[in-house]
């Protein structure tokens, strides 16, 4: 049996609970930083996602500064 949450429209499944996780989880402050999976460092919310956004940054940039050399020059 699954329950949907009249506030915030999540389902979740009745053994986990009768409150909604999402909300409770919202109205008690966890903070969620991501997970250590690889997902969670590619996405920039790990443990290290300054680093990783850095990297993000640098590649966003050298993109942009190949693309307008293609334009201009082809």
């Amino acid at each position: 049996m699954f329950r949907i949450c009249s506030k915030c429209d999540f389902e979740w499944h009745s053994s986990d609970g009768l409150e909604c996780p999402a909300c409770n989880g919202l109205q008690k402050g966890n903070n969620f930083s991501g997970g250590k999976s690889f997902w969670g460092r590619a996405f920039g919310t790990g443990p290290n996602d300054k680093r990783f956004n850095n990297w993000y940054l640098a590649i966003a940039i050298i993109t942009l500064i190949l693309l307008i050399q293609a334009l201009v020059f082809s």
